[in-house]
């Protein structure tokens, strides 16, 4: 009943508010710092209005609603998030109807790797130590850019907090989270200036959920309300960040991160059956650097080096295993290095060149998986030209893959040059509105679980090759608090691998698809400030994507879109922020989707729209400042399923707590 009242109170305060707004005429300019009663919530420039590709930052995590990564990647106009459901359930992100092998994730400008299995669980991310997230898909460039992430189709670039205090006056920051299902993830960080060019970061937290929500099965006219069985997760994580200014034109940014987790696995659910006895146990360490070295205006030099161990351990205890037990454990290493550099001979031209190598390998208890190996070396030249208000990117990206594995055979290696150009034109003076259109080819190797899986893995296949062309066009208010965006886009994807069955009871990895993907993304903000530092930020997204399956004339599953890929998803938020508190109300829904790419009877997922809600406040407080948040997700109680068979939490809350000395 409290709950709503507040959310009355708070619909009737917004409504006020943009009546009221409409027939104010005061100009104020944008703002960038936020004044909340004494104290001040600083965050960085929103690039938003700067920058080709999407970005969404620290203010846009409170005024969108945002409690995950995966949460705030589904904001992104052209994007799909698959979601086993619940705070452990894996969580990956597919952008303009890619796989999610295709979609590079970096952090802090080095890109994350799972040679395993090709794709980042987002889940292990949280937003608390993020500053900013940025989509870059092939209508976006950066110099010098490495050329690992220039051969993605689309990239995630996360960036962790880089505010640092000023010498002699160090931060400290507490921060307690909890709420439904038995979470609880207390967090804390530390920064400080060591010298005048030395600066740490210091950073842990730990997470723990029951995640024994509710969810309802129907079986016929039979309607049952059960509960999420075997799904404790226990996660710790460390960060650890130094950087030195050496002098003028040189920085070392040198990074540790630890990660570990326990935690069951609830599985599928299953009529009549809802105990499982699944395990998983997950270790990664990695330690990174880079350097920068800007030895003149015209020339600007990164380094990026790296080494990663993880380490992984399923079990499922079940009768049909010989010994009643099934254990499986993998261990990953990846040495990584990258050097590019920027020059700039003249003003409208500018080069990039970026060389990067990796060593992975793979061992496991698995006979067919132990011992594979690959050595990757990636090759990027990019040359822009840019002339008053038009500029033209090309690019050629090479790669070369060397597999070896201690069985007879190794996968296959591979060498190939793809091709890139991006043209941008603002055919007026003021940059309220400019065109793109982009032509990109990419590839992507199998993995080495398509490769060596026992009874399903195949040496033989050939990487995944796709092409990408689309136009698009931006048209922002000559005040900058309002941005409206319109992509539109053709890609496809030749050699797909998928599964085929060989016989009754075996199914092999082969190059048999095609994917013919057609799409629309729409995406509008506004920011509207008012006197009295009242602040209004709407943001709105739409995307339109046909994934079709052209592989097999007259087979069951051509011209199907492909499995879990909505035609139509799209969502909003709205936030009010005024003096005494902020909060801010959002929805995100998906049209239907299949289980299955022949859209067998059963196999259909009904449409979903989910509403949430948020209200904050920061309090200055004597010695140290405090943010309060409470969050509402799924206020409705929606029973929706991302992914057949692992059913979505219902209603519940969250309430946070910062502190910041």
């Amino acid at each position: 009943m409290t709950l709503k009242v507040v959310c009355r109170c708070f619909a009737a305060v917004a409504c006020w508010h943009v009546f009221a707004s409409a027939a104010a005429h005061a100009q104020i300019p944008p703002i960038d710092t936020l004044r909340l009663g004494e104290a001040a919530v600083s965050g960085s420039r929103d690039s938003r209005w700067e920058g080709e590709a999407p970005q969404i930052d620290t203010l846009d995590f409170r005024r969108q609603g945002l409690v995950s990564l995966s949460d705030a990647l589904s904001r992104f106009a052209g994007t799909v998030v698959r979601d086993y459901g619940g705070a452990g359930g894996i969580k990956s992100v597919s952008v303009r109807g890619f796989s999610a092998q295709h979609t590079a994730v970096s952090y802090d400008g080095i890109t994350l790797s799972d040679s395993r299995a090709g794709q980042i669980d987002l889940s292990r991310f949280s937003l608390e130590g993020l500053q900013s997230i940025r989509l870059a898909t092939a209508s976006s460039s950066t110099f010098p850019l490495s050329a690992r992430s220039a051969a993605a189709s689309a990239l995630v670039d996360l960036q962790t907090r880089a505010t640092l205090p000023p010498k002699g006056h160090p931060s400290l920051t507490a921060t307690l989270s909890g709420g439904s299902f038995g979470r609880i993830n207390p967090s804390v960080s530390y920064a400080n200036r060591l010298t005048p060019n030395v600066a740490l970061t210091v950073s842990g937290s730990y997470f723990h959920a029951e995640n024994d929500y509710p969810y309802t099965v129907k079986n016929g006219s039979e309607t049952q309300r059960l509960y999420r069985k075997n799904s404790r997760l226990n996660r710790w994580n460390g960060e650890s960040t130094l950087t030195w200014t050496i002098h003028n034109g040189h920085q070392l940014d040198a990074k540790l991160y630890y990660y570990d987790s326990r935690q069951q696995l609830p599985g599928p659910r299953i009529l009549y059956k809802e105990d499982n006895h699944e395990r998983l146990a997950e270790r990664e360490a990695f330690a990174q650097t880079t350097y920068r070295w800007r030895p003149s205006p015209r020339l600007n030099v990164v380094w990026r080096g790296k080494f990663d161990y993880r380490s992984s351990h399923y079990i499922d205890e079940r009768d049909v295993y010989p010994e009643g037990r099934l254990e499986q454990t993998y261990r990953e290493r990846e040495a990584y290095t990258s050097a590019s550099a920027a020059w700039y001979p003249l003003r409208q031209l500018s080069f990039s060149l970026s060389m990067d190598y990796a060593w992975s390998a793979l061992g496991s208890n698995q006979p067919s998986d132990d011992g594979a190996a690959r050595h990757s070396l990636w090759q990027n030249l990019m040359v822009r030209w840019k002339s008053g208000r038009f500029s033209l990117t090309a690019s050629i990206v090479g790669q070369q893959f060397l597999n070896h594995a201690p069985s007879e055979t190794a996968a296959q290696n591979f060498s190939r040059f793809t091709p890139a150009v991006l043209a941008d034109w603002q055919p007026f003076s003021r940059s309220f509105l400019s065109f793109r259109a982009f032509y990109k080819e990419m590839y992507r190797p199998p993995t080495f679980t398509e490769n060596y899986y026992y009874h399903y893995g195949s040496t033989r296949l050939r990487p995944e090759r796709t092409r990408q062309m689309g136009v698009g066009t931006t048209l922002r208010s000559q005040k900058g608090d309002a941005e409206l965006t319109v992509d539109a886009y053709h890609n496809t994807v030749h050699d797909k691998i998928t599964a085929v069955p060989v016989n009754l009871y075996l199914w092999r990895m082969t190059n048999t698809g095609l994917a013919d993907i057609w799409g629309t993304d729409v995406a509008l903000h506004v920011r509207r400030n008012f006197s009295g530092n009242w602040l209004l930020t709407l943001a709105g997204r739409y995307t339109f994507q046909q994934v079709e399956n052209r592989t097999t004339r007259g087979s069951s599953t051509y011209g199907r879109q492909l499995a879990y890929t909505p035609r139509h998803s799209g969502g909003a938020s709205l936030a009010c922020e005024t003096p005494w508190l902020g909060g801010t109300v959002y929805v995100n829904a998906a049209g239907e989707r299949f289980s299955l790419p022949s859209h067998a009877e059963g196999t259909r997922l009904k449409p979903y729209a989910e509403l949430g809600a948020a209200l904050y406040h920061t309090f200055a407080l004597r010695g140290f400042r405090l943010d309060a948040r409470l969050d509402a997700t799924n206020l409705t109680a929606t029973d929706y399923e991302v992914i057949a068979r692992y059913p979505m939490p219902g209603r519940a809350f969250s309430l946070t707590l910062k502190f910041i000395w």
